[in-house]
Order: C-alpha cells, then structure tokens, then sequence
C-alpha cells in the first residue's frame, strides 16, 4: 500500500509499506511526528513561521489540568491560550498572534509552552507580519 499526503503548498510526502503506518505532521527539518493519545507531547505549530494563525496541537495521555502559554523570546508572558482541564487524547487549539488584551503581537520569535503533571514541552514560534 502507499500512502501520499500533501500540506497546503502541495509538497508532498509518502510511505509504502505491508504493515501499519502512522499519519503525522510534518516538522522543520522535513521528518514525521506523530500525535499519539499514549504520550504527553506538544507538536510543532503549523504552519510555522505563520501569519495570521497557527494551529498549536497537543496529546496528552489521561483526563488532566494542562495549561498552554506563549512566551515572548525575552520570557515574557504574551497570552494564555489554555488553562483547564483535559480529557486523554489529542487536542489543537489556534492562535492568532495576538496577546491577551486582543492586541496583534510584532513579528519576532515566540515559545509555546504546554504543562500539565505528565510534564513540560516548548516548541518555537515565529511570527510573521
């Protein structure tokens, strides 16, 4: 069997294989993650760089409290996307690069942070305008 998948630009990607493949995102350096509903992982948003909105996507591997941050590059708490909690499985959530007073951020570098009791990842955002 052979599996072909393509992103919005068209660039495509494909597998062929007798036994189970896995469907995934695809990240800078052009390799596959794949979200699975067993691990605590946080992938990288797409599209990155971005403008106007990203999709940020997430698994988390039980029912738990997460929250879900972007950091200036300075360390700076920019907005709080998520803060609650969760049911296992795989969850997105977009942003629009604005902060939380509703203001549009400028066009820089940006960390996302997932954390919950499972643990912490941080994936880099980059912001275009």
């Amino acid at each position: 069997m052979k599996i072909v998948a393509y992103d919005k630009w068209l660039n495509s990607s494909s597998d062929t294989s007798d036994s189970l493949f896995a469907v995934g995102s695809a990240t800078e350096a052009g390799a596959t993650q794949t979200l699975t509903a067993e691990n605590f992982e946080l992938l990288q948003n797409f599209p990155n760089p971005f403008e106007p909105m990203t999709q940020i996507s997430f698994a988390v591997p039980g029912h738990t409290k997460v929250s879900l941050h972007v950091f200036s590059a300075e360390g700076r708490l920019v907005r709080t996307l998520l803060n609650k909690e969760v049911v296992k499985g795989r969850h997105s959530i977009g942003w629009n690069g604005r902060d939380d007073g509703g203001r549009l951020l400028p066009h820089g570098i940006y960390f996302v942070r997932l954390s919950s009791k499972e643990g912490t990842a941080v994936r880099k955002a980059v912001l275009l305008r």
